[in-house]
This record gives structure tokens, sequence and C-alpha cells, in this order.
């Protein structure tokens, strides 16, 4: 369990984070997540060298989805289904975040590299997902150009959907001060009163508490795109045969009704 104030372990202050680089999604069911996703506009731009990880690709989004055998993700997915296993985070110099975070309390994640890949620094962060840190993301060369090969039948490009807007994260209603400490003391992300963690300008993190004691599944459990034009996608999706349902009062955030299994990740769209 996450402790409380985690800058009593070092004075120093928290890494220069710069914005979401990608949000990775652990599933057995590869197939059945290509088809959704490539039905809300998203196109598969690389394939990992060695893993069964694919790069899907829109505006500026970037979603790793994982299917390797006996890995982290196959792990997370047998415990909760196809859900967000992990986030990348960019930072200009991972390695000195990585250091100044665990020097302030954070945990490591156990991460494996193979010949020739990239050893990306992790921490593990809510529900034992992790949290990467990112430090090519400005110049000319990405995580992707390393570690990925790019695929040839690419399409042109769609940008139905903007961005990532929030991602919801659930915990207990006593973890809920330690998750927001988490958050705030170790990364120096603002944070709300109604727990609106703000990793950038464009991308929130939302805090939410289990409805009843002893009930939560502590994880990232939804994730809220931005529309470019959300008429234009309204129409793009019932092409696809997917349909929106509005959850709230003004018209301004629809949940992706999905034909799927129940343990799959919740997916909304905002203006």
């Amino acid at each position: 369990m996450p402790e409380h104030n985690f800058e009593r372990f070092n004075s120093a202050k928290a890494p220069v984070f710069e914005g979401l680089e990608f949000v990775e999604i652990a599933t057995a069911s590869p197939q059945e997540l290509d088809r959704l996703l490539c039905s809300m506009g998203f196109q598969a731009t690389a394939r990992h060298r060695s893993k069964s990880v694919t790069l899907y690709q829109q505006g500026d989004i970037n979603l790793i989805i994982n299917s390797t055998p006996d890995s982290f993700a196959a792990e997370y997915t047998t415990a909760h289904g196809t859900s967000i296993c992990a986030l990348g985070l960019r930072t200009p110099n991972a390695t000195t975040a990585y250091q100044n975070l665990i020097g302030r309390g954070a945990w490591e994640a156990a991460t494996s590299a193979g010949a020739m890949e990239l050893n990306i620094p992790a921490i593990e962060s809510i529900g034992g997902t992790q949290i990467y840190l990112i430090d090519r993301y400005a110049g000319d060369i990405s995580i992707y150009d390393i570690d990925f090969k790019t695929l040839s039948d690419q399409q042109d490009e769609t940008t139905l959907l903007s961005h990532v807007g929030a991602l919801s994260l659930t915990v207990e209603l006593e973890r809920e001060a330690p998750w927001r400490d988490f958050f705030r003391n170790l990364f120096g992300f603002k944070v709300t009163r109604d727990n609106l963690i703000q990793i950038d300008g464009r991308t929130n993190l939302l805090l939410e508490t289990a409805d009843r004691p002893g009930s939560a599944d502590e994880r990232i459990d939804s994730i809220t795109f931005v529309a470019n034009d959300l008429a234009a996608l309204k129409r793009h999706l019932e092409e696809q045969s997917v349909s929106l349902r509005e959850v709230d009062d003004q018209g301004g955030k629809y949940e992706v009704v999905l034909p799927l299994s129940d343990q799959f990740i919740r997916i909304f769209i905002a203006r």
C-alpha cells in the first residue's frame, strides 16, 4: 500500500514530466481488440521485433497492445481481463527521473528487455500497473523506431480522435489519500479538489473511489479519447456498427458500447 507524504524520503523536487507518451493494454484477445480499434479509426503502424506487441496510432494517441505469452501483460490479463497495464510518461531524462522517484519512495517495477531492445525504466503504480519513463520523444528517433518494425500496409491517416483526455483510476476509499499523495508528491502533478490529477494541459487522471468498501479491484479501468469532430465520429462508428451511449446530461461524453466480454476496458469519447 502506498505511503503518505513520499517527500519525507528525500528533499529532491519531483522530476519534470511533459505529458503522456503511450497507454499499454494487455489482452488475450488481440484480434477482437484490433477490430474495435480499427473501427474507431486507429491503425496498426508497427509491431515489436520479438514480442506479441502492436502499436496503434491516431492523432497524438499511441496505444501499445500486448498479448505476449508468459509476460507481465499476460499475468495482468489473467487477473483483470483486457485492461490498461502500463503508461508511458515523457520526461527529459529517464534515468535521472527514475533515480529521483526511487530515492523518494517509489517502487521499482520488474521489466525485461531482450537483446538489442531498449531497457526502459519503470516504477510500480496503482493495482500493480507500471509507469514507464520515456525520454526518446522529441528527437528523430523514438522508442518505436528501435524496438518496433514499421508495417507497410498502412492507409491514409485517420484523425477522428485527437488525444487521450482522461484515464480513470478506481481505488478503495481508505487508499484514496495515499494514492493522491503518490501522484502529487512523487510526480509533482497538480491535484484538484475533485481528485482530478493533471498530467499536462490535455490529459488527466481521475481518482475514483469504490461504491462499497472492499469492492474495488484497484486498476486503471477506463480511457477517454477526445474527438476532433464528434458528429463525424458518430457517423463513422455507425458505419462500423459501433454505437455510443450518452453518459452525461450535457451531451459531451459518450461510452463506446462494446459487443465483447464483460472483462474489458471501458472506453469513452469526449468532445
